[in-house]
């Protein structure tokens, strides 16, 4: 509380007043903004929740998405019905979400290939669908510094780790 004094015509009042601090003014103008800007995402979040729900429960966009890739890739379909086998007996609603997390987060091309091979393996070329992708094989280089194939490191035999010396 801050005591102010008012002079009006020869009397001199004093009030007790609430201060307004300039700080206090910036804060509620962030507040002001976090307020709106929280607002802004919880409704994109809702938009995106009900988005993610549509194409996966409804199964033509299962479909479509999964023929858009196989087309990339050249796969022509006799019949709809070799997709719908696909799609619902080998990719589940579970095998489109990782498909469509992949599609977002790496690419195009990456997924194209994955799909590619998942339906080689489903169609029983298992020669072809045994081979790593070309994509994945020329981000990794000749060989992954985390998987290594070499374990003349355990020499002692006992099966735990040791250092190479």
């Amino acid at each position: 509380m801050c005591d102010v004094t008012v002079r009006e015509l020869g009397n001199v009042h004093t009030w007790s007043i609430q201060c307004v601090l300039m700080i206090n003014m910036f804060n509620e103008k962030i507040y002001l903004f976090l307020w709106w800007w929280f607002l802004v995402v919880a409704v994109l979040t809702i938009i995106n929740f009900f988005y993610w729900l549509v194409i996966s429960f409804v199964p033509a966009f299962s479909h479509d998405f999964v023929n858009r890739y196989l087309q990339y890739k050249g796969i022509k379909l006799g019949s709809r019905r070799g997709l719908e086998s696909f799609v619902n007996d080998s990719l589940h609603k579970d095998g489109i979400t990782v498909l469509r997390l992949i599609s977002d987060n790496c690419g195009d091309l990456v997924t194209a290939e994955i799909v590619h091979h998942l339906w080689n393996i489903k169609q029983g070329n298992t020669n072809n669908a045994a081979k790593v992708p070309s994509v994945i094989s020329k981000i990794e280089g000749e060989k992954s510094p985390l998987i290594d194939s070499d374990t003349s490191h355990d020499k002692s035999g006992d099966g735990e780790f040791h250092e190479r010396e």
